[in-house]
């Protein structure tokens, strides 16, 4: 399942490598639900992959990578959310993804 989580390489045809990369995401955010799994995705450094996944140009993958990281941010070491001070937090990058209500 992590596999597929990191960018999908050249040997899949593109689409069927994102769709493979939103369902594992998907798969991550289910684990991240559960406290002993969310631990492990922290430990083995899952949420790094997350963040870079919060900017992908698929907006369901984009979702849930963001989703994820908000259940996993109590779990994170402090410094890994004070890395990049000047970068918006998960839940202002879903904030801007969603439409207007104008």
């Amino acid at each position: 399942l992590l596999r597929y989580v990191s960018t999908p390489k050249g040997q899949e045809k593109e689409e069927t490598a994102t769709r493979n990369q939103y369902y594992a995401v998907a798969g991550v955010y289910n684990l991240s639900a559960n406290d002993t799994c969310a631990q492990q995705l922290v430990d083995n450094g899952v949420d790094k992959i997350l963040e870079k996944l919060t900017k992908s140009p698929n907006e369901e993958t984009s979702r849930h990578a963001t989703y994820t990281l908000q259940n996993l941010e109590p779990l994170r070491p402090t410094s890994a959310t004070q890395e990049a001070p000047q970068s918006k937090s998960p839940m202002k990058r879903l904030t801007a993804m969603l439409p207007s209500k104008s």
